[in-house]
């Protein structure tokens, strides 16, 4: 227990919690709690609340607020940052906030605080409805979508937060509102991509959309030496396909023993596979050594990347690119030979569609509304000795690379950058300092101060 927290304090705020309310001495359940998908991060705050209800919520955010403790929250605890469990603080997990509500009539659905995509996709995926999301089914709901949060549906419907209709918030003051383009305007447009520093959310209603009873996609991998062919016809697809397929190359150690450099290719359509082999028939026509396309349910393609981001030490960085030239490709490659872990990769994000440009940048907080590619410098490693070395690995290319970067996506990013929010940076501050003037959400997973 904290040494500023006394046991009759402790005491009283359990009879405020219907959840549970985990100290240090409670051993695995509290660290069970305070463990995230990164591995790299060991924090230990002084407590964790585990809410059953929003009533739960609005008394550990008053309680955290009382005793002047820093407050983070909590949703599938997968922010590579680690921003979302507080040293020495009040961490609000959600792990029992899991209801979900779909209303198939209306095409909308209700998601509590503690989901993850694969709670979302599964319950979605009984009417053959899906949100844009995460395309590994462990990220929560909460993060992703607070950052912006796109996927494989993207190209079609937009973003994650793009489809939010509003949103449940337990505010600093420890008031439940609600926020919507009727409610609370200003907090309605900072949430949809400017983070969770803003208040605790504890439900989320999104439209749905219509997706294919089966889709066709997986990962292929090809020898290092077709590195330049799949580049290749990446960069003829970006542009070609329609809204319905996706392509993501990449740059990584040929699995399952990660002993050779390859190149992965991950494809997506949503719709049959006679249909989507019109446009990626070159890609198989270069004989991948790995071949895990196939159709399936939205649902199930949603899983198939997961075994590729287990719990493992990692640090990211990131940033944007407006075209995958040959001397940019020539550069990231030089940084990919430097890696000193065959755990980690460079994908090439590519969400977007074509006329993304047509979409205000301050539409909503997130500000990078064009055709562009997020190139991510995943390290990924097992052994705490090498922290540093891949971290710094991590760091070093995003710098050499910085050059060529138009922006940066904050759920890819290990520190706050003005290339995150751009010119949306002191509107979002002007109401984080509205909602939240003397930061109690200061643990969160957006370092926004007022």
């Amino acid at each position: 227990m904290s040494s500023s927290l006394s046991t009759e304090v402790i005491d009283q705020l359990r009879k405020k919690i219907r959840g549970a309310v985990l100290l240090p001495s409670d051993g695995e359940p509290y660290n069970k709690a305070r463990t995230l998908w990164n591995l790299v991060h060991d924090k230990k705050p002084a407590l964790v609340v585990q809410p059953l209800g929003p009533a739960d919520v609005v008394a550990a955010v008053k309680f955290a607020k009382e005793q002047k403790l820093p407050l983070s929250i909590k949703g599938g605890g997968h922010n590579s940052a680690g921003r979302s469990v507080v040293q020495g603080g009040l961490t609000i997990d959600m792990c029992h906030m899991k209801g979900i509500r779909v209303d198939p009539t209306k095409k909308t659905v209700r998601a509590e605080a503690g989901c993850t995509w694969a709670d979302l996709d599964a319950e979605t995926g009984l009417f053959n409805l899906a949100l844009p999301g995460g395309v590994v089914s462990t990220t929560g709901v909460a993060g992703l979508t607070l950052g912006g949060g796109w996927g494989f549906l993207t190209k079609q419907y937009g973003l994650s937060s793009d489809n939010l209709l509003s949103a449940d918030i337990v505010t600093a003051e420890g008031k439940l509102i609600v926020a919507s383009e009727s409610q609370h305007e200003d907090l309605f447009w900072a949430i949809r991509g400017g983070g969770g520093n803003f208040g605790a959310i504890t439900s989320f209603e999104f439209k749905l959309h219509d997706v294919s009873p089966v889709v066709f996609g997986g990962p292929l991998a090809f020898e290092y030496s077709k590195k330049d062919q799949v580049m290749e016809i990446f960069r003829k697809l970006r542009m070609e396909l329609p809204t319905k397929g996706v392509i993501i190359p990449g740059l990584l150690h040929l699995p399952p023993t990660l002993t050779d450099k390859g190149v992965l290719s991950i494809v997506f359509f949503d719709g049959p596979e006679s249909e989507a082999m019109k446009y990626f028939q070159p890609l198989f026509d270069l004989k991948p050594v790995l071949n895990m396309a196939k159709e399936r349910s939205y649902s199930e393609n949603q899983q198939v990347l997961t075994a590729l981001f287990p719990p493992v030490r990692t640090y990211w960085k990131a940033g944007f690119i407006k075209e995958l030239t040959p001397e940019i490709l020539n550069a990231i490659s030089e940084q990919y030979d430097k890696c000193p872990s065959p755990m980690s990769a460079i994908p090439f994000e590519d969400y977007f569609p074509v006329d993304w440009d047509k979409v205000p940048s301050d539409l909503t907080a997130f500000p990078h509304r064009r055709k562009q590619i997020c190139i991510l410098f995943c390290a990924q490693w097992k052994d705490a000795k090498d922290d540093e070395k891949c971290s710094q690995w991590s760091k070093s290319a995003f710098a050499a690379m910085e050059k060529y970067f138009i922006g940066a996506y904050f759920n890819f990013t290990s520190d706050e950058t003005d290339q995150v929010f751009q010119k949306n940076k002191n509107r979002l501050v002007a109401v984080k300092t509205k909602y939240d003037p003397h930061n109690v959400f200061a643990g969160t997973s957006n370092p926004l101060s007022p």
